[in-house]
């Protein structure tokens, strides 16, 4: 459906960061269908092959819009016109999809009688885990309040900086990301510090979880965006040994990370930038990756296309939901985790793909009508 429709698709993308955005929403689906496979196998040994999608997913958002902002910050007035036009791409992309599942939900609780979370209404304003641990109730929308502030808060800083016409707009905003991503890792530092104890369920919604503690991530793609458009012959110098560093680094992230003598001080204190500068280290080649168009290319390209649906659907409405229901109404489903497994990532692709196609993608097309054109192709 999507290749016979829309052949010019495959070429326009970014064949690289789409095969990075596909492998980030591929662990993040397999690390939630652990629940299925447990009484075969142990969460360490079935999460071994995996690294930390969501990460991965920050630091390329952040590339991605990054390039945006750079573009306009560098060709525009950035002035309240250029706000506009961004906000409404963004949300045109973003919140549809978003309150779409939140209000399911909702919905699903009321008609089992279950009663609403009373944190709610901060769901609506993404300030649920904005400072605070993040509630039990949709659980996965923790990373999207980091994203949506990140859309708020990076644009209105350079539009206050475009203030003052007299700073150099280059060293400006390379100050901004620095500062950005050292403070921010400064203070999840202290915060790690601070707690009384090591405990990994505590670790995940103090410093994980929370925007104050997270916003560094996509400041870090952020960074790649300024060095892939303004210094572009290092960006491509680098490419090969920076991927190989990359890969390295992940791959030492996940042995020390699991190494019982270094685990409680390497999973505070470090995990969470080694994660994000190893994706980044990935971009200068990956970025620059285009493939002709063949089936691997077409597969991973829609893995990409319906990845934010698939993060959205796979764990509250699919396995919170509609799987329970299934479980309940089919014996033999409940006797097979096998099959419960092979169910749970059937609809999480199919539904996903439906949501895209006949949801995501019409609201979407809606932004050029909206805003100003963007400079970045499909991939954002």
């Amino acid at each position: 459906m999507f290749a016979r429709s829309h052949p010019v698709l495959y070429k326009s993308r970014v064949f690289g960061l789409d095969l990075l955005r596909a492998l980030a929403i591929f662990f993040v689906v397999y690390s939630h269908g652990h629940v299925f496979l447990k009484t075969y196998i142990s969460e360490p040994a079935y999460t071994l092959p995996i690294f930390d999608g969501v990460s991965i997913f920050f630091v390329l958002s952040g590339f991605l819009i990054g390039k945006i902002l750079i573009r306009a910050w560098f060709q525009e007035a950035f002035d309240s016109t250029t706000l506009r036009s961004f906000w409404i791409r963004r949300w045109l992309r973003t919140l549809p999809n978003y309150f779409a599942v939140l209000i399911f939900l909702v919905a699903s609780l009321h008609f089992s009688g279950q009663a609403a979370p009373p944190q709610l209404a901060q769901y609506f304003f993404f300030i649920q885990n904005l400072i605070t641990p993040h509630p039990d109730f949709f659980p996965e929308a923790w990373s999207l309040s980091v994203e949506e502030w990140f859309y708020l808060s990076l644009p209105i800083t350079l539009y206050a900086i475009a203030q003052f016409p007299n700073l150099d707009r280059k060293r400006s905003l390379l100050a901004v990301i620095i500062f950005v991503i050292v403070s921010i890792t400064l203070f999840r530092l202290y915060r790690a510090y601070s707690l009384e104890s090591f405990n990994v369920q505590m670790w995940d919604l103090t410093l994980r979880k929370q925007v104050i503690t997270r916003l560094d991530a996509l400041m870090y793609g952020v960074l790649g965006a300024y060095l892939n458009l303004l210094h572009s012959n290092f960006w491509k110098k680098i490419a090969k040994k920076a991927f190989l560093i990359g890969i390295g680094l992940f791959l030492i992230d996940k042995l020390i990370g699991r190494w019982p003598a270094t685990q409680q001080f390497y999973v505070s204190y470090c995990t969470l930038s080694v994660s994000s500068i190893a994706t980044l280290f990935l971009l200068p080649a990956l970025s620059g990756w285009k493939r002709k168009t063949d089936l691997f290319t077409r597969i991973v390209t829609i893995i990409s296309l319906i990845s934010y649906s698939m993060y959205l659907l796979n764990l509250s409405p699919i396995q919170g939901v509609l799987l329970p229901r299934i479980n309940f109404s089919c014996s033999i489903c409940s006797q097979q985790p096998l099959l419960m497994y092979f169910v749970y990532w059937t609809l999480t692709i199919g539904l996903a793909a439906l949501m895209y196609w006949y949801f995501e993608r019409p609201i979407t097309a809606l932004r050029d009508k909206w805003s100003l054109p963007s400079s970045t192709g499909p991939s954002t």
